[in-house]
Formats: structure tokens, sequence, C-alpha cells
């Protein structure tokens, strides 16, 4: 397991970044709530698995941080496209390593990588576990099921944790 903790600075830019994605998409419907925690979780992913790739030593290019990007990958490193998904630890269980099948064939399309990160929001200073990645294809493996509770369920492409990829596998990957 590897852990990213973020600054009190870092943690203020993804805040940032995440209430301005939450305006521009706010009354947008999509398969799960649109809340603005959600997208402070998922910039707080992002910003960490950025983080992490630079103390690895690699130029990543955050897309992330750009609205204007925002169809790009998250993150690139030489051109090639990471996409960053993120749960707290309280939904990694039901809902945690899933990808929505219309979202899998642009992922498949645009990154070599899905890193998967649990966030701990609520931990001061914010910790993210960058839990291991997947290949776009190991995923879309995967046949849609319904995933989360049972009082709302959502169909995804789920990996299983077992099938996750050690975190610093992917810098072999990268380096290649």
């Amino acid at each position: 397991m590897v852990f990213v903790e973020l600054s009190i600075e870092e943690t203020a830019m993804a805040k940032e970044l995440a209430d301005a994605t939450y305006e521009r998409h706010r009354h947008q419907a999509g398969q799960y709530r649109n809340l603005q925690r959600s997208h402070l979780v998922g910039k707080l992913g992002e910003v960490a698995v950025d983080k992490w790739l630079r103390q690895d030593g690699f130029a990543a290019d955050p897309a992330y941080r750009d609205p204007e990007r925002e169809r790009d990958p998250d993150v690139l490193v030489n051109g090639r496209g990471i996409a960053v998904k993120s749960w707290r630890p309280d939904t990694w269980g039901e809902w945690g390593r899933c990808v929505t099948p219309g979202q899998m064939p642009g992922l498949q399309k645009k990154v070599l990588a899905i890193v998967w990160a649990v966030v701990d929001d609520e931990r001061i200073p914010c910790q993210v576990e960058i839990a291991g990645w997947s290949t776009p294809d190991e995923v879309a493996a995967q046949e849609p099921q319904a995933t989360g509770p049972a009082y709302r369920p959502v169909v995804n492409h789920q990996v299983t944790v077992e099938q996750l990829r050690e975190p610093r596998t992917l810098f072999e990957l990268l380096r290649s």
C-alpha cells in the first residue's frame, strides 16, 4: 500500500478545483449523486496521484487542474494518460474500483491505466491511499453488475481488490 499525505495548500487547491467542477456540473444528472463532497474526493485523489508520481521523478502533466482539458486523462506522463478514480473509505467496499459502462469506451481509448484511490477527507492532514491500478481492458472485462448498497444500486464494471495491480508496478510501465 502507498499513502500520500496532502498539505494544507494541496488540500485547499483540491477544494477550489472541486468547487469549480461542482458548479459546472451541479445540474447534470448522472449515475451517482452529484454532490460537492464527491467532487472534492475526486480532486483530492487526483492531487495525491499527481504528487505521488512527481515524488518518484515523473514529470506529470496535471490536466485535472485545467477546466478546458476536462475531457483529457486526469494526469499524463510522457503523453500516456492516467485516470484517477477515488472513493472514501466507507464507500470503497461497495462502490470502489468501478467504472460505468458508458465511460468505459472513452477510457479504453485515452488512458494507459486507471489508478484507484481511497481518500480519507476527514483526516487532517488529508491522507490518500493509492490502493492499486488496473488497465482499462482489465476493468472492461468485468461483466457490468449492480454495485453499491441495495437502496441505491449502480451498474458498473467493478474489479475486486485482489485484481488490483501493486501501485509501484505502474512506474515500470511508465518508464518502459
